[in-house]
């Protein structure tokens, strides 16, 4: 996945009509940053069976001590060997890094 925020001609058109409406300067700065916050992404063709996965187990995320842990790997293990997924070496550590960025960004989320 890539992020992509805003970018600069779009913001400036949306300092330029805030500005024109009398808006204050506070008031700009707080809708051009939540206009960063919403971004679009784009998903990579390779990147799919990973995502398609995490998707059917993204109920397997560790949550304790109020904080995501990412995935509890003896579950996610126990269900592949279940379902009798097959998935390279590459597409598990993928799975652990996404998990983990999740996990992580919802700590974030919760933490604001």
């Amino acid at each position: 996945m890539n992020g992509h925020g805003p970018k600069k001609d779009e913001v400036s058109e949306l300092r330029e009509q805030l500005e024109a409406l009398g808006a204050k300067p506070e008031y700009i700065k707080k809708q051009i940053d939540a206009m960063s916050h919403h971004s679009d992404f784009e998903i990579f063709r390779e990147n799919m069976p990973v995502i398609a996965w995490f998707s059917e187990v993204r109920h397997l995320l560790k949550f304790w001590g109020g904080r995501y842990q990412g995935l509890d790997v003896s579950a996610v293990q126990a269900d592949a060997q279940m379902s009798e997924r097959q998935f390279s070496p590459k597409e598990y550590v993928l799975l652990r890094k996404l998990a983990t960025f999740i996990s992580n960004e919802l700590n974030d989320k919760a933490a604001s």
